[in-house]
């Protein structure tokens, strides 16, 4: 670090001592304790109550993942780039990896082109290429799913306060009980589903795919599916599918099924 000379006479000999003092114990303690390496604040300890209200405001909470996503993507938006959005979900082991790979593809080929409908793909993360701020908010740096996992026995009742992150033992001073996650992730994914109203106000064509196959009764995403039933029934969303194959084309209607209409999963 260098020191500008016309402003070290500003100080004290005592004051500039102690700080040069302070960045060398500093330096001394990076190598036992290094700087993280994420870009944003990792980890931080919200209470869980309040962010079960703040996520719990549907009408709120999907107004500000609209504009986060909107933000990012002024595409998303644009007619002259997209006329349709396919708003991707999943759940269940294997999923994330398939529902990536079809917003890699409808994005890629969703460009639009002498008759073609532009379209554009996104999930509860982003776009593909990016995360959203509320998203990374809520899984990278509050880590509640972390938290719950650690800090309650398989029962689902809490029985400590410590969480182990980055190899680091933490006092979590807000205990995540593991309803209390399962009720932030399903109040977010209801809150994700619902931007379809904003996205077809804008006058897109909104469609739901889903990737749900082997989804557990505990998945958010029937939270999700029950959401999406009633977009649909309102019109806000044009249809709801869900996959018939691994790797299916947004143009393909064969690739798809209509989604259980009693959002349950299959016995």
């Amino acid at each position: 670090m260098h020191v500008r000379p016309d402003r070290t006479a500003r100080f004290p000999l005592a004051l500039l001592a102690a700080a040069w003092l302070a960045m060398a114990a500093a330096a001394c303690s990076s190598a036992s304790a290094p700087a993280p390496l994420n870009d944003i604040p990792d980890p931080v300890f919200n209470d869980p109550v309040a962010k079960i209200a703040l996520t719990g405001d549907l009408e709120s909470f999907s107004r500000t993942l609209y504009d986060q996503y909107v933000y990012q993507d002024t595409d998303l938006v644009d007619s002259a780039v997209s006329v349709e959005i396919y708003m991707t979900f999943f759940g269940g082991p294997n999923n994330r990896g398939r529902a990536l790979a079809f917003l890699d593809t409808t994005n890629y080929l969703g460009a639009p082109g002498p008759g073609l409908t532009g379209a554009k793909a996104i999930w509860i993360m982003g776009n593909g290429d990016w995360q959203y701020a509320a998203y990374r908010l809520a899984n990278e740096s509050e880590r509640w799913t972390d938290r719950a996992r650690q800090e309650n026995d398989r029962a689902g009742v809490i029985i400590g306060n410590q969480v182990k992150l980055h190899g680091q033992i933490y006092t979590d001073p807000f205990p995540v009980a593991s309803a209390q996650n399962s009720t932030i992730w399903a109040n977010y994914s209801a809150a994700y589903a619902a931007m379809a109203k904003l996205f077809h106000g804008s006058g897109r064509t909104v469609r739901a795919r889903a990737f749900a196959q082997g989804a557990s009764q505990w998945s958010a995403f029937w939270t999700e599916c029950r959401t999406l039933h009633q977009l649909v029934a309102d019109g806000h969303v044009a249809d709801f599918k869900c996959a018939a194959r691994d790797f299916p084309g947004y143009r393909e209607p064969a690739d798809w099924v209509d989604c259980p209409a009693d959002c349950r999963p299959a016995p």
